[in-house]
């Protein structure tokens, strides 16, 4: 891989180009779902792709190709070149001048074992089917995957990193008297052994026995503990006020807040290169940037923004290591894995703090009911009611309304309990919090 990548550098700068970085990523993957006892869907998948950064006369090219045949990276260089001559000026664009790496170790080398994962789904689709609440299956889902990437530039740098994943998956339709309702659950990890079936079974259906008994909420401003599972929604819809491109850009509310408190002092928010379900840690971004743990909010306050190096540049600052990018896209600023510390109180804890109020269990339409500019939300949501200190009814038809900057400031305690989202490079941990006020709508 190194002499495909150095020798696709040298045709870029025989062409004219200043400087240039390229990637490799490999992708395999192997997934079976199992419905009414049988396989119903089986894919193995083989991806790979490289793609050419060229810095030519102040301006950026990018150009892509799924073929890693040497004869094609000649079309390649010269497609980037091209589009650099053509390209708007980019005063602030450039590579990281280093120190680059470390680079990563080798087991996305691993072999899939189609075996292995037909075993598990059958064996998951058999005890969910001999649950006595389950009416149905939805989905019975698992799969193993393995990810490699490498980074080279003309400075000399040559980086590589890779991961395996496994993700098991259940959603069984549960059904108790005129009651049904489709309940989720999910195992992800490094290795498909670690997934313990029973306990999927029991977790999945008890998710969808939630809402058992469900009656309308009364529309009220109120205290609100936000489950740790639907605190990880709303961060994912709002991460992107993080990024400094956003801020440059007057799209972010942080604008010119590094140093000063936007939180309440309970909150401390941390980028982290490790993600928690899968033991990967990555080590560099997709400009060879070192990637480390740095807490963008501490104790409340805005510590960073994220940068990748063209607007580290525009504001005289170091990059954070958080360009992303793939074979086929330009460089965009991500969050790593996101993980909000937690603190000391139970669920149980939090309700009581609550006194009369609400518990979310689940929020819905991210896309359509948040804005990440203004940080304003309305959104559908489900839960529990809080009555004095204790969880009580159910409820499923309501929308839950606020602004996402100042529920921060807002957050009166922070749980000992922890929900990953899963991903095994943008993955976000939250425990529950306590929330002053929101403002829901429901029953008249």
């Amino acid at each position: 891989m190194k002499e495909l990548l150095n020798g696709l550098l040298q045709r870029a700068t025989a062409l004219g180009a200043q400087d240039a970085d390229a990637i490799v990523t490999r992708r395999q993957s192997l997934d079976a779902n199992v419905y009414k006892g049988e396989v119903d869907e089986y894919n193995h998948a083989q991806t790979q792709g490289v793609g050419l950064r060229v810095f030519l006369g102040g301006r950026v090219g990018y150009a892509y190709s799924e073929s890693l045949a040497p004869q094609d990276m000649e079309e390649l260089a010269a497609a980037a070149v091209a589009n650099a001559e053509v390209s708007d000026p980019d005063p602030d664009a450039g590579l990281f001048p280093g120190p680059y790496g470390p680079s990563g170790s080798g087991e996305y080398d691993a072999a899939l074992h189609e075996a292995q994962v037909l075993d598990t789904v059958k064996a998951l689709y058999a005890s969910l089917s001999q649950h006595e609440l389950v009416e149905d299956v939805m989905r019975c889902a698992a799969g193993v995957g393995t990810a490699a990437f490498y980074y080279a530039n003309t400075r000399g740098a040559y980086l590589h990193q890779g991961y395996q994943t496994c993700e098991v998956v259940a959603a069984p339709i549960v059904q108790k008297g005129d009651y049904r309702e489709t309940g989720m659950d999910f195992y992800a990890g490094k290795v498909i052994e670690g997934a313990d079936l029973n306990a999927l079974t029991r977790q999945s259906v008890d998710r969808g026995m939630r809402y058992d008994g469900a009656v309308p909420t009364q529309s009220r401003a109120c205290p609100v503990v936000i489950h740790a599972e639907a605190f990880t929604d709303l961060i994912a819809t709002f991460s992107s006020i993080f990024s400094a491109q956003k801020a440059q850009d007057g799209l972010s509310l942080l604008r010119g807040k590094e140093g000063v408190p936007v939180a309440a002092d309970c909150v401390t928010l941390t980028d982290s290169p490790e993600s928690p379900l899968y033991g990967y840690t990555s080590l560099f971004d997709g400009e060879g940037v070192p990637k480390v743990e740095r807490n963008l909010i501490d104790r409340g306050v805005l510590t960073t923004l994220l940068y990748d190096v063209k607007t580290a540049r525009k504001a005289g600052k170091a990059p954070t290591g958080n360009g992303a990018r793939g074979y086929s896209s330009t460089v965009m600023i991500s969050p790593n894995n996101l993980v909000l510390q937690p603190g000391t109180d139970s669920l149980s804890d939090l309700a009581r703090k609550a006194g009369n109020g609400v518990l979310l269990y689940e929020v819905s339409g991210l896309h359509a009911g948040a804005n990440p500019t203004s940080g304003d939300f309305s959104l559908l949501c489900k839960g529990r009611e809080i009555a004095n200190g204790e969880l009580a009814t159910p409820f499923t038809q309501a929308v839950v309304s606020g602004n996402f900057y100042q529920l921060l400031k807002d957050i009166q305690a922070v749980g000992s309990d922890s929900f990953t989202s899963p991903s095994p490079a943008a993955s976000i941990t939250t425990p529950s919090v306590l929330v002053k006020s929101l403002s829901m709508a429901g029953q008249a």
